[in-house]
């Protein structure tokens, strides 16, 4: 096994397993989706990650409270905005949470997390392993 090989097959396996976990994820999502119930919910406070050191730009998120079952729920909700205004403490906005885990809320269905981002970029991998693995074997004719 020469090096372009090695590589090869590590990007390959590595890319498999990335593709494999993504599409797990990806399933987990849609289900979570079907099974999301909407509530209103009050947006209690807005939060931000700080200042990002590449872009200078603070990203903002709404932190809202919510009844399930006579529970209060406290959720930061995970997608944010870089403009404060866009999230008024007190207003209400409609949110929507998975019944079998309330602390997993979201502003939209498509918020939640887990995608097809991670999946595509393994299969990039699997791509250039197969890529590497063929130029490996083929290298030397």
């Amino acid at each position: 096994m020469n090096v372009l090989q090695g590589f090869g097959l590590l990007f390959l396996l590595g890319g498999l397993v990335g593709v494999w976990g993504g599409i797990e994820r990806v399933i987990r999502k849609r289900a979570q989706v079907r099974r999301a119930v909407q509530v209103n919910a009050q947006i209690v406070d807005v939060e931000s990650d700080g200042v990002a050191e590449d872009s200078n730009v603070t990203w903002y998120f709404p932190v809202v409270t919510f009844t399930v079952d006579g529970k209060s729920i406290r959720v930061k909700l995970p997608r944010g905005t870089v403009r404060r205004d866009d999230y008024r403490v007190g207003s209400t906005i409609k949110v929507y949470y998975d019944p079998r885990n309330p602390t997993q809320a979201a502003a939209q269905p498509r918020d939640f997390p887990g995608g097809w981002l991670a999946t595509t970029l393994a299969a990039v991998f699997v791509a250039i392993g197969a890529g590497l693995c063929w130029a490996g074997w083929n290298g030397g004719r």
